[in-house]
């Protein structure tokens, strides 16, 4: 007996190890309950309880991905897995405001403004999870760009950008954002009007895919320098290509895996063709800017030359650079879709900012245009945090971890246990934001700036937060403040019933509704 276990059970751990790889490459091919039931299997599932009511769920081989579930009667809001219906999951309801201090082997989610601050305090201490707790695609893709790095590896490559995108610099570069958003919306939102309509001027198209470029292209100018033509297409083509690679990564299965190459799964053999690709354009791109010699330098030239000093590696370069165009290409779609669309449902805010943005132009002898998109005590600078309010980028935040032990409120997370902030608990169901389902960009003008940085969850808390705030800032205000000041914007008929439609492929839920833009003047 002792003999036959001997032989029987390698054979069977054998099997195990083999099987385990077969089976996450066929996840992809499976519904939603099969994948739910053979993840079980496969992953050893780890408790995580969300505020709501807060559910239980259990933690998917897929990317750990957070979309909403604003249908579901029960009040369940989120599902924590993978692409909108991939895989669907038991749930058990908890009581609303549980506060939860997980194990160290668990996520911890934070749902009040007190314990985000709290725990954030020393965010730049902080160890984001590796590979963002995604597996090994993920981390091929953006595993050591500068937004995932930790303790000295994220000092030294911060070092590099993060002159490129502070506030001082974040002003040069208005007036090229103003400028690119008035060229963008004459070139590209009439052409992309997917219904020609008898009355001329009037378009209609869906923002999320109509206003993409317009960030990308901005981010784009500000790490590369004035792009040739060659050089737009170039990106413009790699962007698809890209967004297969990080829909390969949110599949999961072998994906997750470090012995995916040996399986060249699709996700691998687009990871191989992107970087190939996209080295090979910001090393022109490099040589292209130095010989240029523009102003401001271009991002890439220090970046480029960091790596050839030894200062930094090439792919964290290449990851830095990937995670400031591509990996924040849905994220600034998303922020800009949303500001548009909330503008399109609250007619009243929308002619309030109208007449502000025009008033600023006619006003321009004692104030710039510039200098009023700078500013972040304008009814323009409210509407966009209305927004961001009220839909977050992601439901919930990316898991980062303390080194020490902290106590919340007496609530004790030991060292190293991955943390996640609950967004939507802050930002809307936080008593702070009275009626916090509501849109009105007016609030921020009674409410102090230092309690509203307190109860916002959008850049982060603490000494950590993203690079790429003032950019972006500047940008979304460019933007909006361009399109009504243009059009007034409605949600289009055919998407009225269903305003709060998403992509069914997008990872941060990317609207699907359409607007209808009419030309001012002409409504």
């Amino acid at each position: 007996m002792g003999y036959t276990l001997t032989i029987l059970l390698p054979c069977l751990v054998l099997a195990l190890v083999v099987a385990r790889p077969v089976l996450y490459w066929l996840l992809p091919f499976y519904d939603g309950n099969t994948h739910y039931l053979i993840n079980q299997v496969l992953d050893p599932c780890r408790v995580l309880v969300i505020h709501g009511p807060m559910v239980k769920a259990l933690k998917s081989s897929s990317m750990d991905v957070l979309l909403p579930n604003s249908g579901a009667s029960n009040g369940v809001r989120c599902i924590r897995f993978g692409l909108a219906g991939l895989l669907k999951c038991p749930f058990e309801l908890y009581p609303h405001g549980t506060f939860l201090a997980a194990s160290a082997d668990d996520d911890s989610v934070l749902t009040t403004p007190t314990h985000a601050v709290q725990f954030f305090r020393n965010s730049h201490r902080h160890t984001k999870a590796v590979n963002n707790d995604s597996g090994w695609l993920f981390g091929e893709v953006l595993g050591v760009c500068v937004g995932l790095l930790s303790g000295s590896d994220w000092k030294r490559v911060r070092q590099q950008v993060e002159d490129g995108f502070a506030r001082p610099a974040a002003t040069r570069y208005t007036a090229d954002l103003v400028t690119l958003a008035r060229e963008y919306l004459q070139t590209t939102l009439a052409a992309s009007s997917d219904q020609s309509l008898e009355t001329k001027g009037i378009i209609q198209v869906e923002p999320a895919k109509t206003l993409q470029f317009y960030p990308f292209l901005s981010v784009a100018q500000i790490l590369f320098g004035r792009l040739s033509p060659m050089q737009r297409s170039q990106l413009t083509t790699l962007a698809p290509l890209r967004e297969e690679l990080f829909k390969e990564v949110i599949r999961g299965g072998i994906n997750r895996l470090s012995i995916a190459p040996w399986f060249r799964s699709r996700g691998v053999r687009i990871l191989n063709e992107f970087q190939t690709q996209w080295e090979q354009f910001v090393e022109d791109a490099y040589h292209a800017a130095v010989k240029r010699n523009q102003s401001p330098r271009p991002l890439v030239i220090g970046l480029w030359e960091s790596y050839q000093a030894g200062t930094i590696s090439k792919r964290e370069c290449l990851q830095t650079l990937d995670e400031s165009l591509y990996a924040n290409l849905d994220v600034t779609t998303h922020a800009l879709s949303w500001n548009v669309l909330l503008l399109a449902e609250n007619i009243e805010a929308q002619r309030e900012l109208r007449q502000e943005v025009l008033s600023a132009l006619e006003n321009e002898a004692s104030e710039s245009y510039e200098r009023y998109i700078d500013r972040d005590d304008t009814f323009l600078a409210a509407c966009v945090l209305e927004s961001a309010r009220l839909r977050p980028i992601l439901p919930f935040s990316n898991p980062e971890s303390a080194p020490e032990d902290l106590y919340v409120d007496g609530y004790l997370i030991p060292a190293n246990t991955n943390v996640i902030v609950d967004a939507q608990a802050i930002n809307i169901d936080n008593p702070f934001w009275v009626n916090g389902t509501q849109y009105n960009p007016r609030r921020f003008f009674t409410l102090n700036k230092s309690d509203v940085r307190h109860n916002m969850w959008r850049f982060g808390f603490g000494p950590r937060q993203c690079l790429g705030k003032h950019i972006g800032e500047r940008m979304l205000k460019a933007i909006v403040a361009e399109i009504v000041r243009q059009y007034v914007v409605s949600i289009s008929a055919d998407s009225a019933s269903a305003k709060n439609l998403m992509q069914e492929d997008s990872w941060v839920g990317l609207p699907a509704t359409r607007i209808q833009c009419v030309p001012v003047g002409r409504e």
